[in-house]
């Protein structure tokens, strides 16, 4: 059997993405469509979508209400597209992900280009980082897409 991981919305028992994992580190797409899971795993597969939130670094992402606060506990402003970019982040740290789990991830409209992840990240990183010229939340991984390079504590 294969290592896999299933991103998407467990809780409704959406999944929306199948990847095939080598190790914990590298992981590609299977499918290109829509799972659902058994009613009976639905309730175990994961908690209330909009309770809880992450914490990383000192900083802390309030899912209800979808607020970003800094380690000094200041609101930081995100749009959506950030917001659900920073939330995929989360949702699998020290992992890259592709740009394509990344588009499907932020996807707003259905006109994004490959090419305009990085135009998500780099807003991002100007948010995150404190230099976002030398990048240490968010790294590129060459020929492969990005990495959330922190540990990430979900509450």
């Amino acid at each position: 059997m294969l290592p896999a991981q299933l991103f998407g919305f467990p809780a409704e028992g959406r999944v929306f993405q199948l990847l095939h994992c080598i190790g914990s580190e590298l992981c590609f797409p299977l499918f290109g469509r829509e799972f659902f899971a058994p009613a009976h795993e639905r309730d175990t597969m994961a908690r209330d979508p909009e309770r809880g939130g992450y914490r990383f670094n000192g900083w802390t992402l309030e899912r209800r209400g979808r607020k970003l606060l800094d380690a000094n506990g200041s609101p930081v402003a995100l749009s959506k597209g950030e917001y659900a970019l920073l939330l995929a982040f989360l949702e699998a740290p020290q992992r890259p992900l592709t740009r394509e789990h990344l588009l499907q991830a932020t996807r707003v409209h259905e006109d994004i280009f490959d090419r305009s992840i990085d135009v998500q990240v780099l807003r991002l990183r100007r948010k995150l980082e404190t230099d976002p010229s030398a990048p240490r939340i968010i790294q590129t991984e060459r020929g492969v897409g990005y990495v959330f390079a922190l540990p990430v504590e979900s509450f």
